[in-house]
């Protein structure tokens, strides 16, 4: 198998992965972007992050706890 193909087949299979989540109604929340959507402008959610006692979670750290 030469690499174009395989880059071909990788595709393919991202796109299929990508119509199963659409179906699903979850496309885009295999990474960081419901995350990044959440508190892209949540001013309140970044001052509680500097308050004392308050754990501050990470785009990581959600995409982890998700997968």
């Amino acid at each position: 198998m030469n690499l174009m193909q395989a880059q071909l087949e990788d595709e393919q299979a991202q796109r299929e992965e990508l119509e199963k989540h659409k179906t699903a109604f979850v496309e885009h929340l295999n990474g960081s972007f419901l995350f990044d959507s959440m508190y892209a402008e949540d001013s309140e959610g970044n001052n509680l992050s500097y308050l004392p006692g308050v754990v501050a979670w990470s785009p990581e750290d959600v995409v982890g706890t998700c997968h």
